[in-house]
């Protein structure tokens, strides 16, 4: 058994790839996330019989401790994740090898490690695990909007149509992310604004120049961009990464929530049967038919007392928020034809 760092993803072992689950795990995504968001990304890989069985994406970070808890508390971060505030993990390989290579970074990495999005259950000890918030995912098998539609209870058939009506005059078009504009960034900066749990904020050159798998959705009243969203199509998948909304819309336009289905009807069109709607707005999302898959975090100092502070603050620093079943389709044997 070995383990290799590197400073770079140009760096990493060819089989890097196989084992990552995710396009954002990729090279080619850590390469555009080292040339567009730099925070000193290194990498993990865990040799074992010549062979990769496991890696892991480390960058630094200062973020609020307190999070959860909506507590500035300001800390510097060396975080197992990847660098766009994404659901998915920065460990890659199956759980017996990455938990090999745990003890590794932790070893190496100096002052407080945070590890996102891991599996519940995952061993991490002795790092100090808890919850943090759920990604929203829909797996479905409809294979249009209508039939999407007609399969919802009443009342949310009802939410639907209202929000639709809002959007009346409103223009979809859909484009390259190169025809980001400052005007999008600007309602991105908004969202953030109002976001507690806020990791990283990205440039208006990052969005510009994401890789051509990403597709930009603006909707346009008249002239005045009043939402946005992009997206990410791999295979049967679509993933929501990121969005902005115009503050001056979200009532009477219903823009924000027309923005959230604008994601769904993107998948019903492309075929897609899986829907990633990223960790925020769980309301809104589960009453489209979405459902909460648990993520945990994990904390961990090589200080021994630290770690005993965490593990008695831990019920502070986890996400507590519990989002009750939404229920919103109609049980299949009195589906409307």
């Amino acid at each position: 058994m070995s383990i290799e760092t590197k400073s770079s993803a140009s760096e990493l072992s060819r089989e890097w790839d196989d084992l990552a689950g995710s396009y954002f795990q990729r090279r080619r995504f850590l390469l555009y996330s080292e040339e567009r968001n730099p925070c000193r990304q290194r990498y993990y890989e865990l040799h074992e019989g010549g062979r990769l069985t496991a890696g892991a994406c480390v960058y630094t970070l200062r973020l609020d401790l307190l999070t959860f808890a909506r507590i500035k508390s300001p800390v510097r971060f060396a975080i197992v994740g990847i660098p766009a505030s994404i659901s998915c993990p920065g460990l890659i390989g199956k759980e017996d090898a990455i938990v090999r290579l745990l003890p590794a970074i932790y070893a190496q990495e100096r002052g407080l490690v945070l590890l996102l999005n891991l599996p519940p259950g995952l061993p991490a000890a002795p790092a100090v695990g808890m919850r943090m918030m759920p990604t929203v995912l829909l797996k479905h098998d409809f294979r249009s909007w209508d039939e999407y539609r007609r399969a919802l209870r009443a009342s949310y058939r009802r939410r639907l149509r209202l929000n639709e009506r809002a959007f009346d005059g409103v223009r979809r078009e859909v484009m390259p992310c190169s025809s980001f504009s400052r005007e999008m960034h600007a309602l991105y900066l908004q969202v953030m604004a109002r976001t507690t749990t806020k990791l990283e904020i990205l440039s208006f050159d990052y969005f510009r120049n994401l890789p051509d798998e990403f597709t930009l959705t603006t909707y346009w009243l008249g002239d005045r961009v009043i939402a946005w969203h992009v997206n990410l199509e791999e295979g049967p998948k679509l993933s929501f990464f990121f969005g902005g909304t115009d503050n001056n819309f979200r009532s009477d336009r219903r823009a924000y929530q027309n923005n959230i289905m604008g994601i769904l009807k993107e998948a019903l069109d492309r075929g897609c049967r899986e829907i990633d709607f990223g960790q925020t707005a769980e309301i809104a999302k589960t009453r489209l038919g979405g459902e909460l898959v648990e993520k945990d975090m994990a904390a961990y100092s090589r200080n021994a007392l630290v770690r005993v502070l965490l593990k008695l603050g831990r019920g502070v620093l986890r996400y507590r928020r519990r989002i009750p079943p939404a229920h919103v389709f109609i049980p299949h044997k009195d589906c409307v034809p």
